[in-house]
């Protein structure tokens, strides 16, 4: 890490000061700027990115992503979809199109370059003294100027209108941090990222205008501020190899892999045709073979590309073997079709017949089985990665409820039931007889007994054999995604849709229904004895309910809260409209996902377990008392791909809650406390701290009605043993169940922001009795008013917290009358 001063002098050199003047328009520069010497580092943007949505690979809207810096929102979001790597080889494709080669630098100082909109910078930075960078071809002459390469262009082949002229050299600086999986080292995680279009961007050679080829290298070196960093990066012909012969086994998942040279990520296909015509097609993305952090390996220069393809039952039979490269549309759809999908290696087989019905398993591991609950209309499931890409899009949560909607999509939600397990599980049950997964896995030393448990005579039972579609078994040996997992690196699942599983009783078969309870286990047979771990989970028929009360009420206020809850899975998406009959309220959220109640023990998300719920916020404050409003609520569905009816309900604006509050300094054993006086609108509870308002709880009463209680005595959960400043907190029962829930549920009340709360001073009185002897007569001070909810000087509210109540600041003239009186009753009693 380089650190360079930035004071005024004549030039700048590694280390030392460096002149501060910037180009015109330019925001004011940082007293240092950082640069990372390790950090440059070339990537590759794929030409198949974003393929009809918007720019595809060109950092300008219109694209998907639309925030405060569209154009480096881009790039992270790329990232994110695998489709931009860390990788020194840009490749051009087999149907002539070049991935974008993008070269990076992270350093401070980066406001100085005053990113626009889209976060680009170019003509500050081609106008600076202090920033620069060089690309030029290694053990050659050709020169890349970005300067030269921002007029004369042609257009760039964006699939929508745009109103950029899009360059083929473009600079960005990112102030923002957007994208950190690709960042070294320490700060700085800013930088500057030089996007290069190598398909329309033009080089000199001694004067002529040429463009890049394959078999070339470029060093591109950044000069920032005198201080010099550089990466190079190849050019390559973006192709694919196979093995020269293949002898996969005739397993159910068998895998066959080759190699690439295209941007990792690139969806590719291999396809294999049998000696009696049969093909078998697989749709796969070429994966990196180097890694800097989190997804961002690269093929440096090539990668693996892996199918795996059903084989079971295909001993002895010989294949030709293609792998297919994208076309030229950029469309997904259509980039891997027949008429445009190309070949790029070839290769044959026979598949080897490895089925051994008597293998044993010496020892294994069995534990940790849970149940996974996701919304309806999930069809991905069948493999470990679509498993992987539902964790990761939030769709799963850890639940032990099964829901049935009969209000929106009329059908059940489904469920994994997974079991961590060890490796030596697997090889038993690929070498097991079967033309499916469900088969081999029947046929192995493992089983799943599913019974229902709380029937009235014979149980629901679950037979595997027997369902050929609604219950599949998927295998996950390399850890699918490590939020499911809590001992373990592999295991399996089971998924269950209700909608489509057979159960039987009495040998006839029947459907799940709600109301019913469940336990799934799994056993594994060993040479060691048997294991087994059983999962629970109940049945139920959902009901979604708008949670603002009964009838349904909005508060009035800049910030009311609308809270949906239902029983469906958690990880849905919904959309939530709002209306009035005379049209002047109509807004509209969508694509919310409603999230559980339950503890996040896998998955991405908590689980409903049974109520999960999903909040919108909306400006009441300008509508009367009064307002009728509409609220609709829709689950969309993924399929279908639009909104099902849920429920409609009406809600009336009434003024928000309140509350106040109120206590005295007091003296006791330690062992409760007292309020003078508490109101709330809408019922709750009244909690006891230590230290702050946000201090620990250590006592909090039952559920009180709404309404006015004085002289309320709260037990402590944990008694005070010295001398301390308790706070009391006035808080609503925000989800209804009439239990203190706080911190996870049952905010305070609040008014204008502030905590409707109170504090006293809290004296322990001695167990042990003492002598009488004459003492002085006090003079009364502050601490002996009794307290409401209006700071002290010795009794100041947390940070950021305002001690009020919901009648004002203060606690009026009344209550300092009261307040005098008592403190000169005191002095009397002392007296006497």
């Amino acid at each position: 890490m380089v650190v360079l001063s930035m004071v005024p002098a004549a030039a700048a050199t590694a280390g030392a000061v460096s002149d501060a003047t910037t180009a015109q328009g330019s925001a004011s520069v940082s007293e240092h700027v950082e640069v990372d010497n390790e950090s440059a580092k070339s990537l590759t943007l794929s030409w198949y990115r974003d393929d009809g949505d918007g720019n595809g690979p060109y950092p300008f809207p219109p694209n998907e992503y639309s925030g405060d810096s569209p154009g480096l929102e881009m790039i992270t979001n790329a990232e994110g979809d695998a489709h931009m790597r860390v990788d020194n080889s840009t490749a051009r494709n087999p149907g002539g199109n070049w991935d974008m080669a993008v070269v990076h630098v992270e350093t401070s100082g980066v406001e100085e370059l005053d990113p626009d909109d889209n976060g680009v910078v170019t003509e500050n930075f081609l106008a600076s003294e202090n920033w620069s960078v060089d690309v030029s071809q290694v053990g050659g002459d050709k020169e890349l100027n970005v300067s030269a390469n921002q007029r004369g262009f042609e257009p760039a082949p964006v699939e929508e209108n745009t109103s950029a002229d899009i360059p083929p050299v473009v600079v960005l600086g990112d102030t923002e941090e957007v994208e950190g999986d690709w960042s070294v080292g320490d700060d700085p995680d800013t930088g500057v990222y030089v996007w290069i279009d190598p398909n329309r961007a033009t080089l000199t050679e001694n004067g002529e205008a040429v463009d890049f080829s394959t078999g070339e290298e470029y060093q591109a070196t950044f000069d920032i501020h005198g201080e010099t960093v550089s990466t190079n990066f190849e050019l390559v012909d973006g192709t694919g190899t196979l093995n020269e012969s293949y002898e996969p086994g005739n397993r159910f998942t068998s895998e066959v892999s080759g190699a690439a040279t295209l941007a990792a990520g690139t969806e590719m296909q291999m396809e294999l045709t049998f000696e009696n015509g049969d093909t078998q097609t697989e749709t796969v993305e070429l994966e990196g073979n180097y890694e800097l952090g989190g997804d961002t390996e690269g093929t440096i220069p090539e990668g693996p590309v892996t199918a795996a393809f059903n084989l079971s039952g295909r001993e002895d039979q010989s294949f030709d073997l293609t792998l297919y490269a994208p076309g030229t549309p950029r469309d997904d759809d259509e980039y891997l079709t027949e008429d445009n999908r190309i070949p790029v290696a070839n290769s044959s087989g026979t598949v080897q017949d490895i089925i051994d019905p008597d293998y044993t398993i010496g020892s294994a591991n069995l534990s940790d089985g849970k149940p996974l609950g996701l919304p309806y209309g999930i069809e991905d499931y069948s493999t470990p990665a679509e498993i992987a890409n539902s964790i990761g899009d939030g769709e799963v949560g850890h639940d032990d409820s099964l829901a049935y909607d009969p209000q929106g999509a009329e059908a059940w939600d489904a469920m994994w039931l997974h079991y961590e397990t060890s490796q030596s599980v697997f090889p038993a049950i690929s070498k097991s007889p079967g033309r499916n997964a469900n088969q081999k896995f029947v046929n192995s030393p493992l089983s799943l007994e599913l019974v229902q448990t709380n029937a009235d005579g014979e149980p629901k039972e679950l037979d595997l054999a027997r369902n050929a579609s609604g219950v599949t078994v998927v295998q996950d040996p390399d850890m699918a995604d490590e939020r499911v997992y809590d001992n373990e690196s592999q295991g399996v699942f089971v998924y269950i849709d209700p909608n489509e599983a057979v159960l039987y009783r009495d040998g006839e078969p029947v459907s799940m229904e709600p109301g019913e309870t469940y336990e799934g286990t799994m056993t594994v047979e060993t040479e060691d004895g048997d294991l087994t771990e059983t999962v629970t989970f109940e049945t139920l028929e959902a009901e979604t309910w708008v949670d603002n009360g009964d009838p349904v009420e909005v508060s009035q206020t800049e910030e009311a809260e609308i809270t949906l809850n239902t029983q469906i899975a958690a990880g849905a998406e919904w959309t939530i409209d709002v209306t009035s009959p005379d049209a002047n309220v109509s807004e509209s959220w969508s694509e919310i996902v409603n999230e559980g109640s339950g503890p996040v023990m896998a998955g991405k998300i908590p689980g409903s377990m049974p109520n999960s719920s999903v909040s919108v916020t909306m400006d009441t404050s300008g509508l009367e008392y009064g307002t009728e409003l509409v609220i609709n609520a829709s689950r969309i569905e993924d399929p279908p791909d639009s909104p099902v009816y849920t429920l409609e309900t009406t809600a009336e604006v009434v003024a928000p809650p309140t509350a106040s509050i109120s206590m005295s300094d007091q003296a006791g054993d330690g062992q409760s406390v007292v309020v003078d006086s508490v109101e709330l609108s809408d019922g709750g509870f009244v909690s006891v701290h230590t230290g702050s308002q946000l201090g620990p709880t250590v006592g909090a009463t039952e559920f009180l009605e709404s309404g006015e209680r004085t002289d309320l005595e709260i037990a402590l959960d944990e008694a005070v043993s010295e001398d301390a400043t308790l706070y009391v907190v006035a808080h609503q029962d925000t989800n209804g169940n009439q239990a203190f829930d706080f911190p996870a549920e049952d905010d305070p009340y609040e008014v204008e922001g502030s905590v409707i709360a109170a504090s006293g001073a809290y004296t322990v009185e001695s167990t042990e009795t003492a002598t009488p002897t004459a003492t002085p007569d006090p003079t009364p001070t502050a601490t002996d008013e009794p307290s409401s909810s209006t700071p002290t000087a010795t009794d100041e509210p947390a940070e950021g917290m305002e001690t009020t109540s919901g009648d004002g600041p203060g606690f009026g003239v009344g209550a300092a009358v009261v307040a005098l009186l008592a403190a000169a009753l005191v002095a009397a009693s002392r007296r006497d």
